[in-house]
């Protein structure tokens, strides 16, 4: 019956294209990719249709996905996404594959990004009203078959591990008729269905079996958030209550064998478990400049090194949708992104603080400073992130000037970055001094652009005792250059080089290896777009909202083609 409703629905689509007052647009967008990445063939080939129609107060939002495989994920060809919504002058109602925030993500936040093939999003429904002009509710219930799992700074094409869950949610945001403040209080409940393994004794043979078991999850979340607006600042406050309770208890389990046979013992098995999560954000913006401070508290669980990594135990990690503010800049330099920091929403402290002043018409400067910290491992978890070894420290400090005129548009940056991996008697130090003098565009005529990018790095890694002693370590030296041209925003060309020292990148008896790749970009007509790319890449990393996946170097040819109607 449902196949015969879909056949009719897409069947009725094209008539309703050239219908009188509506508006649509059609999209194609493919990438192919074939080559090698670390020693193996790796091809990939995805393509998404995708089709919107506004007829009024409704809006229909289709992509259909064929991916032979994706260059993430699974091999999969069916709907990506299905979308359906109503906007009244008080109220809304949503159906589909459903998006959503309450607060700013600390318990709830339902997003999709292909790139990373990352998406949370429910297949449900969502209802939001205005009412008494100061009020709003909103509320939403749906599931997730397949949640797909990837270990933190994972470089696998495929997922970890896999879960499903359903969950409702409802918000309810309180504005104040002097418009100094709000408060948005909100509930989460859930349950969420992932593998697990589990021993258990046979009495039968008399034997310890282990086996994969499904191990079901049941969480409330309760929370608040607090806006405070002044004359010239404004002051964001958030926190959330996690409660969880599991049908398989997490224990140490351990066999002892004995004269009568074996015996299991469950150590500490714990059926329950609590988190909460924090986030201020404080905006204050005079005159002469402007400073954004940021700061976090996410214990929503915390883990070891190897619990982080283990897919069988999702129940206890924070849950897929527990993502607030990440705290840290988000970079789009290419050498300061691959030493960025993936957030650990289940146990991290930490604060960032940016300022910004505008010099002139022309000149503005950036200053930043971040850093981060694992929570104390025993007793309380305390407030302010530290750089000691054993908790996995990070810090950062960056400062950029911007120059921008009508013909010539250039950045200059420096930055330091530090992060330390904790062992069980030493820790790896990494430390990182950037320095980019050229991102730079000059246009000569209104029709041509020429860029450059060149971006240079130390870098310095070593490891250290807790007891005080450091440990021989090595120096490398990276650079990414980018040299580009483009005409009239149709046609555009690139040559993209990076070197690098790294013992951990080198092939081969080669010193230095370098990696150098051409990218032709065409725009033949209004809404197709065409890129193609052939060489070697040397990877990096890839992140979204404090979510990152690890790109291993890549030989070989791309391409990409997006069109809109």
């Amino acid at each position: 019956m449902f196949a015969l409703l879909r056949i009719l629905f897409l069947s009725a689509i094209p008539l309703v294209l050239f219908a009188e007052g509506v508006s649509w647009n059609l999209g194609l967008k493919s990438n192919l990719g074939r080559g090698e990445q670390v020693g193996t063939d790796y091809n990939y080939f995805e393509n998404y249709v995708s089709g919107s129609i506004e007829i009024g107060q409704w809006y229909l939002d289709l992509s259909i996905e064929s991916s032979q495989p994706p260059e993430y994920g699974f091999e999969y060809q069916g709907f990506d996404r299905l979308f359906l919504s109503y906007i009244g002058d008080s109220h809304s109602l949503e159906v589909g594959d459903i998006s959503a925030v309450f607060g700013r993500g600390l318990a709830l936040n339902l997003d999709e990004n292909q790139i990373i093939d990352f998406d949370n999003e429910i297949m449900g429904l969502r209802f939001s009203s205005v009412f008494m002009e100061n009020y709003e509710v909103d509320v939403l219930a749906g599931f997730k078959k397949e949640y797909r799992f990837y270990s933190p700074s994972s470089d696998l094409r495929e997922p970890d591990g896999m879960a499903a869950y359903e969950l409702a949610a409802a918000e309810v945001t309180l504005n104040s008729e002097s418009g100094m403040w709000s408060l948005i209080p909100y509930l989460v409940a859930s349950r969420m269905e992932s593998d697990f393994v589990w021993q258990e004794l046979d009495s039968d043979r008399g034997l310890i079996v282990t086996d994969t078991v499904t191990q079901q999850m049941n969480a409330i979340q309760g929370g608040w958030g607090q806006s405070i607006y002044g004359e010239s600042w404004d002051l964001y406050l958030e926190y959330n209550k996690t409660w969880k309770a599991f049908d398989y208890p997490v224990a140490n389990q351990s066999i002892q064998h004995s004269e009568n046979g074996q015996s299991l013992i469950n150590d500490d098995p714990k059926y329950s478990q609590e988190g909460q999560a924090f986030n201020l954000q404080l905006n204050w913006f005079p005159d002469w400049f402007t400073t954004l401070f940021e700061y976090k508290r996410y214990l929503n669980g915390p883990e070891t090194a190897s619990q982080k990594r283990n897919p069988l135990l999702l129940a206890t990690k924070p849950l897929p949708w527990q993502m607030g503010p990440t705290g840290i800049r988000e970079h789009d330099i290419s050498l300061l992104g691959n030493v960025t920091h993936p957030v650990d929403y289940g146990d991290e402290l930490g604060w960032n603080l940016e300022v910004r002043k505008t010099l002139s018409d022309s000149w503005s400067v950036v200053l930043n400073g971040a850093q981060t910290s694992q929570s104390s491992p025993s007793g309380d978890a305390g407030i302010l992130p530290t750089q000691d070894l054993d908790r996995n420290p990070w810090q950062e400090y960056y400062a950029e000037f911007e120059y921008s005129g009508s013909r010539f548009y250039q950045r200059l940056l420096i930055a330091y970055t530090k992060s330390i991996l904790s062992g069980q008697s030493a820790a790896e130090v990494m430390e990182h001094y950037t320095l980019v003098p050229a991102y730079m565009s000059w246009h000569p005529n209104e029709s041509l652009v020429l860029s450059t990018v060149v971006e240079l790095q130390t870098s310095k890694v070593y490891g250290e005792l807790y007891s005080g002693d450091v440990l021989d370590g090595h120096n490398f030296q990276s650079g990414h250059f980018i040299v580009s041209a483009d005409f009239n925003h149709n046609y555009s060309v690139a040559l993209i080089w990076d070197s690098s020292n790294d013992p951990s990148l080198i092939t081969g008896d080669e010193d230095i290896q370098h990696w150098v790749s051409g990218e032709v970009s065409v725009k033949p007509m209004d809404g197709l777009w065409l890129r193609a790319s052939y060489g070697k890449e040397k990877g990096g990393v890839r992140c979204t909202g404090g979510v990152c996946r690890v790109l291993n170097p890549f030989e070989g040819f791309r391409l990409a083609l997006e069109w809109r109607l």
